[in-house]
């Protein structure tokens, strides 16, 4: 899914709300990754690491966060 907007004005229509859109791909629910082989795993894991370390890059005020 895709965050396409937010509304935290509960005066709206009574609770926080947003909006999303679809985003094709896969869901990886058990983080063992059951099925894969041990280099598949290591690429996700590292993957995600370097996602989550870009992310604490950004500077929240810049982006308007």
């Amino acid at each position: 899914m895709l965050a396409l907007s937010l509304c935290e004005d509960e005066s709206v229509i009574g609770r926080a709300v947003y909006v999303m859109a679809f985003v094709d791909g896969r869901v990886l629910w058990d983080p063992s990754l059951p099925g894969m082989t041990p280099a598949e795993r290591a690429a996700i894991y590292d993957e995600t690491n370097r996602v989550i370390a870009a992310l604490h890059t950004v500077d929240v005020e810049a982006a308007g966060l």
